[in-house]
């Protein structure tokens, strides 16, 4: 099996979380940025690596981490599991839960092997974090080998409001159920409702067939129909 190599140990400079992922497809590549401008940003290490970013405006706190690695499932330890966190930029410093997470990322490999497991172990993390009786982050869990040929590679979007106005809302799909309904644990998307605008994100939905999108046309085009009624 080839090993990927990551940004970051390439340039040793680099102060944020970098997700290096393999796609099994030598004439597919692309590069995902989350950039801002115009505010101070604070890195935050785990296990001596860039794991994340702390930026701030006048509303609110983010927290944005990437590439959060967890060890390999044929081991002593669970899936989702990681190392010590001794680092003094941790992001146990960032002053912020898991119940601030509004979006996350899951990179599983192999995951059609053991997304059943994957969904358990999540479930029980957010009910012994009492995320289902607040909110439950909209997600993205698909299967991506990392480059450190972990069971997981992990990053999450955090807010944390800095004034009174700030909601966050958590959206359904009218035309899929919600995804507690069939054991996993995410929201369709969720709304970041700010004072001069607004910011949506949304979880990553499965692949629709050619029939299935024609079915979604003409269901919305029955119901365009019967509101001009």
């Amino acid at each position: 099996m080839k090993r990927l190599v990551s940004i970051t140990e390439i340039c040793l400079w680099v102060t944020w979380p970098v997700t290096c992922l393999d796609n099994n497809n030598p004439e597919l590549s692309g590069i995902y940025v989350w950039a801002v401008c115009g505010a101070d940003v604070k890195p935050i290490y785990l296990n001596s690596l860039p794991a994340g970013n702390i930026v701030e405006d006048k509303y609110t706190r983010f927290l944005r981490l990437g590439g959060v690695i967890a060890e390999k499932r044929k081991g002593t330890k669970k899936p989702g599991s990681h190392g010590s966190e001794s680092d003094e930029n941790n992001p146990s410093k960032a002053e912020m839960d898991f119940s601030a997470v509004i979006r996350t990322w899951f990179y599983n490999q192999d995951i059609t092997a053991w997304y059943g497991d994957f969904n358990i172990a999540r479930n029980k993390f957010f009910k012994e974090n009492n995320i289902f009786n607040g909110l439950i982050p909209a997600s993205t869990a698909i299967g991506k080998r990392g480059s450190a040929n972990t069971a997981v590679v992990a990053g999450a979007l955090a807010v944390q409001s800095k004034v009174k106005d700030i909601k966050v809302i958590p959206l359904s799909s009218p035309l899929q159920k919600p995804a507690t309904e069939y054991g996993s644990s995410f929201s369709r998307a969720v709304e970041l409702v700010m004072p001069d605008h607004r910011r949506l994100y949304i979880s990553a939905q499965p692949v629709l067939s050619r029939m299935e999108k024609l079915l979604i046309l003409m269901m919305h085009q029955l119901r365009l129909n019967a509101l001009l009624k």
